[in-house]
């Protein structure tokens, strides 16, 4: 690869990198399930395409987990439990 071609490719990760750093970034001093900003930053970076009950039950199911383990097994429990996802 030369300089040219991986100038290039830093240039296209570049947007997405600083929308992650961003997320990662403000995910531990916020209360996301209150935070527009935060969730419609997230939103766009991991393509959340949902209805508001679904954000609401998300966002809010995000907060309470951010300083515990959560298996996914739980996430597919709750997700179903609360909407039948």
């Amino acid at each position: 690869m030369d300089l040219l071609k991986a100038q290039n490719a830093i240039e296209k990760i570049d947007v997405g990198l600083k929308k992650y750093v961003y997320i990662m970034s403000k995910i531990h001093m916020a209360d996301v399930s209150a935070d527009a900003d935060f969730q419609t930053k997230h939103d766009g970076f991991c393509r959340i395409r949902r209805n508001e009950e679904f954000r609401k039950e998300y966002f809010g199911f995000m907060e309470s987990k951010k300083r515990g383990e959560v298996t996914f097994g739980e996430v597919l429990y709750r997700f179903y439990d609360k909407l039948g996802e």
